[in-house]
């Protein structure tokens, strides 16, 4: 075959899916007749079926059709075993069948003979998304044909390897999963580590050894203040969004606050005459804090470490340390108090 897209092992040949699959279409029953539906046991799939889908085996989508259905439009059944790949809106999900179902226009199916693994297929196709999207046209959405989908190269090892092929994939595909398992549990420890951490760093004890070997007889204590003490200002950003435009000074909101400072990656801009007046009650600058007030970052806090000229949304407090304390001390210590940036409120 002309088309090789890389070198395969000498025991191993090019193909394509037309010459190892019977490539098969789907269709729609015509929607505003219920007796297409109404009462239906065959399973009819569609790409909405397969997205956010993690198995590889599918037995049937969110609806079913009639015989009536079946008959009356291009959807056509298909064996066990098919394996199931859309061919627009989008281009690349797939799923083995697991029993015999038929599918919208949505798809290209293969259907395959014996001596060609299913699961085989099946991992090809999910690591060759940008492939297929590669063989397909379209102006408004991308579509892959079945004339095209018949093109579409693929290397075929002899079937016992094919066999030792699937089962490594899933050997090590199913270590990654509890790879990442781990790590998840291990991003929830370290986040509870972290607040543990700042904790006792403002209970006094990550230091209590040092203050015994240090300040003996000395007249220097711990005080108890608040922030409203400890700050020039505190105060919200624009309690109501304003006009943004293209470009002009940069309008950040909670999303923008990062543990490690603000991002202007994905800003919004307003004008220079809505930004001084803007600035004249919440002025961000180098060294002030940054709490989140609102939504799903609730209580984020950073140090401002920017001398870049930006605005605030309502979501976001603003507070200008004094210059008795220093402004990573009190971001952590508001780190460490849960709720704090309701009660700056």
């Amino acid at each position: 075959m002309k088309n090789t897209l890389y070198h395969i092992p000498d025991s191993w040949s090019w193909t394509s899916m037309g010459e190892i699959a019977d490539v098969v279409g789907g269709g729609t029953p015509k929607t505003n007749d219920p007796s297409n539906y109404e009462g239906g046991i065959i399973p009819w799939i569609t790409p909405a079926d397969l997205s956010g889908y993690e198995g590889k085996f599918i037995s049937h989508g969110s609806r079913y059709i009639t015989e009536k259905g079946l008959q009356s439009s291009s959807a056509k059944m298909m064996p066990a075993g098919t394996v199931l790949f859309t061919s627009r809106a989008p281009i690349g999900y797939v799923a083995i069948a697991k029993n015999a179902v038929c599918t919208n226009q949505g798809f290209k199916s293969f259907v395959l003979p014996k001596g060609i693994s299913a699961d085989f297929v099946y991992w090809y196709l999910r690591g060759n998304k940008s492939l297929a999207e590669s063989y397909s046209s379209g102006t408004t959405f991308l579509e892959l044909s079945g004339s095209k989908a018949k093109q579409l190269p693929i290397p075929i090892a002899p079937l016992p390897e094919q066999h030792r092929i699937v089962n490594k994939i899933e050997e090590l595909f199913t270590k990654l999963d509890a790879a990442v398992e781990a790590l998840k549990k291990a991003k929830v420890q370290l986040k509870l580590y972290r607040q543990a951490v700042l904790k006792y760093a403002f209970e006094g004890k990550l230091t209590q050894s040092w203050r015994a070997d240090n300040l003996k007889g000395s007249s220097q204590k711990w005080e108890s203040t608040t922030v409203k003490d400890l700050a020039l200002k505190i105060t919200d950003g624009e309690h109501l969004r304003p006009k943004t435009i293209a470009e002009g000074i940069y309008f950040l909101s909670a999303k923008d606050v990062r543990d490690n400072g603000v991002s202007f990656t994905d800003p919004l801009f307003v004008s220079y005459e809505d930004a001084e007046r803007f600035r004249k009650r919440c002025d961000p600058e180098r060294g002030d804090i940054l709490v989140v007030s609102r939504g799903a970052t609730v209580g984020r806090t950073c140090v401002v470490n920017t001398d870049t000229k930006f605005c605030l949304l309502g979501s976001v407090i603003l507070i200008k340390p004094k210059p008795v304390v220093k402004s990573k001390f009190l971001c952590y210590s508001l780190m460490s108090q849960k709720g704090m940036s309701a009660k700056l409120r």
